[in-house]
């Protein structure tokens, strides 16, 4: 077994611990015994997909800013599963999350559902699904998406928007819902 594939096998370990994800039928218990349906998440066309325009500075990339270099990426996003109506031939390996180059001529796999858990949101106001082992970056380091689900009884959902990609190549997107509130 690789390096990468121990370390994802622990990171699936540690999950586990902290709850049960059940990425087919996109559902997750919790560890304090809550559960979540997120199903309805699923979009039905193989994909949530937009361009977003976001802010280069320092190594970062910011999605409200007003300082830095202005990059636009065309994303797309499956909740529990691969993305399937893919846009661009440069998205040519299997992923949850892609993110490319505006014209096609790049693209980054974000992660990988054999590695997808969801998790409790920090400040207790909804979950969020982390992607793990997405494309290398060197020989220790994957890109990784966590997209917040942010619990939000008044709506079905929002579309998801990218946040930020922090330094160390987390990817990360928001999205309110009403299922990802406890119940």
């Amino acid at each position: 077994m690789t390096f990468l594939k121990v370390i994802a096998f622990l990171l699936l370990l540690v999950a586990l611990t902290l709850g049960k994800t059940d990425l087919s039928a996109c559902t997750f218990k919790a560890e304090n015994g809550l559960t979540y349906d997120l199903s309805a998440l699923r979009n039905k066309e193989g994909s949530y997909s937009w361009t977003q325009t976001v802010w280069h500075s320092a190594g970062n990339l910011y999605f409200s800013s007003d300082f830095g270099e202005q990059v636009s990426f065309f994303i797309q996003l499956q909740i529990c599963g691969n993305v399937s109506n893919i846009k661009y031939k440069s998205c040519n390996v299997t992923s949850p999350v892609y993110l490319a180059a505006s014209d096609g001529s790049s693209c980054l796999k974000l992660g990988s559902t054999d590695t997808g858990v969801f998790k409790l949101a920090p400040f207790g106001d909804g979950v969020y699904l982390d992607y793990y082992d997405g494309e290398p970056v060197d020989h220790i380091t994957n890109y990784e998406a966590r997209v917040y689900i942010i619990c939000n009884s008044t709506v079905e959902m929002t579309p998801p928007q990218m946040e930020h990609m922090k330094d160390s190549y987390q990817v990360h997107f928001k999205m309110h819902s009403k299922y990802a509130c406890s119940k």
